[in-house]
């Protein structure tokens, strides 16, 4: 079994870590190593790529899911709060 037949069980973080090397050893001055390396790259490249994008897919619809921040709700809330405690202590005052 090749490394390009074992990619599509690898992890992201191994993925990555071969394409840092492949990229690494095709700038290096070993001719060996950088024919290896530029054999693999464009797949190793592809397979990084195609990663990421579905994470970012992933992503934007966990985003969707969740809906937008309602941050007026929020501020609306804190502020009843802080007048609910006003009027407690007003209460608490007269007595």
């Amino acid at each position: 079994m090749t490394l390009l037949d074992r990619l599509p069980g690898l992890t992201d973080a191994e993925v990555n870590n071969l394409l840092a090397n492949a990229r690494r050893l095709s700038e290096g001055d070993h001719a060996a190593r950088k024919a290896a390396a530029a054999e693999i790259l464009p797949a190793l490249e592809a397979e990084a790529e195609t990663r990421a994008a579905a994470k970012s897919a992933a992503l934007s619809a966990a985003r969707k899911a969740r809906g937008p921040i309602k941050r007026k709700a929020v501020v609306e809330e804190v502020v009843a709060e802080e007048d609910e405690d006003e009027e407690e202590e007003t209460v608490a005052e007269l007595a």
